[in-house]
């Protein structure tokens, strides 16, 4: 995590810092250009809180509580990449075959889902101190998950013909990254079968204070390295977005002497108890 929080510190320190602004009569820090690069730095650095805080819970054994997290983080980490994947195509081109996004049918074209993403990003939730209520139920259009993916689909088979390779493989990411979401969606939204997997012990009953030595613990640590993994090659897409490249090779490097040998070994782990 501190290697990461240091590639954090030098993507930022790529764009325009930001600064005190007046709201509403408070003083708040907002960057000036509202931008992909400055919004990359700020999920990035709501990333990291979260895997922190992941670390904490499964510290203490609250797997659960980390797979709630977890869907978060796979959220965000669709929004960098996509974010990226943006500013490496430079312009996306249009998906909308009539070349003209269309909100009200839900069609939009890659960079119209980037305009949309960033608008909503970069929107206060009360912009109308004077009707807090009304500001915080005004209708609002946020990127939906599908619109989303199938922009990055997009976008990654662009790039994936731009570097003369097979471009099947961004429908397969897409697949599994629905896939992975539709899982921990679950977790969210306190499923059933999710929250039995609390129940147990002697005598039978609901573990609230954490599931601890107990064999849930295995798979719920690797998911939390794999996500780990996810994010350092979001570092690596980022520097390469950004156009840092020690960004992306000090990213790279971690990736194969660090996350992958431990992740290979907690499989290892999992597959001999």
């Amino acid at each position: 995590m501190d290697e990461l929080e240091t590639l954090h510190l030098m993507l930022a320190a790529a764009v325009t810092p930001p600064f005190l602004v007046e709201l509403a009569g408070k003083k708040k820090f907002r960057y000036g250009t509202r931008g992909p690069r400055q919004a990359v730095v700020q999920k990035l650095a709501y990333a990291l809180s979260l895997l922190n805080g992941s670390a904490v819970l499964i510290e203490a054994g609250f797997v659960q509580e980390a797979a709630v997290l977890g869907r978060v983080l796979d959220d965000v980490s669709e929004e960098v990449r996509f974010l990226c994947h943006a500013l490496l195509v430079g312009d996306p081109g249009e998906i909308d075959p009539d070349g003209a996004d269309d909100i009200d049918k839900g069609v939009l074209s890659a960079q119209g889902v980037l305009r949309k993403l960033l608008d909503n990003f970069y929107a206060e939730m009360i912009d109308d101190r004077t009707d807090t209520v009304g500001s915080l139920l005004r209708k609002r259009r946020p990127v939906g998950r599908r619109e989303l993916r199938q922009a990055l689909e997009q976008l990654s088979a662009k790039i994936l013909q731009n570097a003369g390779a097979p471009t099947d493989s961004a429908a397969s990411l897409t697949r599994l990254s629905q896939a992975v979401g539709n899982f921990y969606h679950s977790y969210v939204h306190a499923g059933s079968p999710q929250i039995m997997e609390s129940f147990g012990g002697s005598p039978p009953r609901f573990q609230v204070r954490g599931l601890l030595d107990t064999s849930l613990m295995a798979p719920h640590v690797i998911s939390f390295w794999q996500r780990i993994e996810k994010y350092v090659l979001g570092f690596q897409h980022a520097g390469m977005a950004f156009g840092l490249p020690q960004v992306a090779q000090r990213a790279r490097t971690l990736h194969g002497d660090t996350v992958v040998p431990h992740l290979a070994k907690l499989g290892s782990g999992l597959m001999t108890t």
